[in-house]
């Protein structure tokens, strides 16, 4: 019995994970804009596409969060841009919002610094792909867009 109730505890989960996550086909875009959060894979994948060439800069935004105060000893924006210059990222390719204390900010205080005329990645865990998604297409109309997150191992 435990075994078939664990197979349905993990298939509940993928479907509920699989319907957070967007990651869109990459083309070459202006920024990066990376939300801050505990999870710092979002300042190493934000580098890649740096360091790959696809997005031009990357604009770090994030004070400190629930999960964040307390654990990070700078804000989320210099947390991330820390990461991506150990990475290999240019410091001059790095921008901070550091004011930013949830997803309806980063987007905000985003587009206040970037403006209208611009294309932009936003990067953030896969599991905030969804309100990411959403805010943006509320809050930030009239932009080339695409979302790109971390990829995860697959749960089995």
């Amino acid at each position: 019995m435990g075994t078939c109730s664990n197979r349905l505890v993990t298939h509940a989960a993928m479907v509920l994970w699989d319907f957070h996550r967007i990651r869109s086909e990459l083309g070459p875009a202006d920024w990066a804009v990376a939300l801050g959060s505990y999870d710092t894979t979002v300042a190493t994948e934000a580098a890649k596409l740096r360091l790959q060439g696809t997005v031009e800069k990357i604009l770090f935004t994030g004070h400190f969060g629930n999960w964040t105060r307390g654990t990070f000893d700078n804000t989320e924006a210099e947390t991330f841009a820390a990461i991506a210059v150990a990475e290999g990222v240019q410091s001059d390719d790095v921008f901070l919002e550091k004011d930013a204390t949830n997803i309806g900010e980063n987007i905000d205080f985003s587009k206040r610094i970037l403006g209208n005329s611009v294309s932009v990645v936003f990067v953030a865990k896969p599991q905030t792909m969804k309100r990411c998604f959403a805010t943006v297409m509320k809050k930030w109309t009239g932009i080339d867009v695409q979302f790109w997150h971390p990829v995860r191992h697959q749960m089995v």
